[in-house]
């Protein structure tokens, strides 16, 4: 469902390699703390969410390198977002600044997209970033149902 009032955000992440090629499949383990700013808005004033995780990605060896990501780990947000607040206080839960933090993934290579070897590095995708309340299973997230999906579009760079 569509935010009706575009509320945006924009992030940066630092990947640390974990692991690489785990169980012999092409399965790479990464840590990823990570900053997300907030952008004000008609409904909310701007903040600061701050994430960490464990992120792993699978990657398809085809012509054009395809990676699948998925990431699990906490949030905290220093306000409570407008779409959070909006739909925790209908269901009757109390918003919590800190939730469970998923990411879901895919990516491309562009060097293999543009056939240029010094953008072998870089890579282009879309991820869900999602807090979430994890369905009421643990009071660490105030034992509440719900959350915040954000769509974005990235740009990764391997240094």
């Amino acid at each position: 469902e569509t935010d009706p009032n575009r509320n945006k955000m924009t992030s940066t992440d630092y990947g640390h390699p974990l692991a690489g090629d785990v169980f012999g499949w092409p399965l790479d383990f990464y840590l990823t703390p990570g900053y997300v700013f907030h952008y004000n808005s008609d409904t909310q004033s701007a903040f600061d969410e701050f994430a960490i995780a464990i992120k792993a990605y699978y990657t398809f060896d085809t012509s054009i390198r395809t990676r699948l990501g998925f990431a699990e780990g906490i949030s905290y947000a220093t306000k409570i977002s407008h779409v959070e607040s909006t739909h925790l206080e209908e269901k009757g839960y109390e918003p919590s600044k800190l939730m469970n933090y998923l990411d879901f993934s895919v990516d491309v290579n562009m060097g293999d997209v543009l056939k240029n070897k010094a953008l072998d590095k870089l890579w282009l995708g879309y991820s869900l970033h999602h807090r979430s309340g994890i369905f009421t299973t643990t009071s660490a997230f105030g034992r509440i149902k719900g959350g915040s999906d954000y769509n974005t579009v990235y740009l990764q760079w391997h240094f």
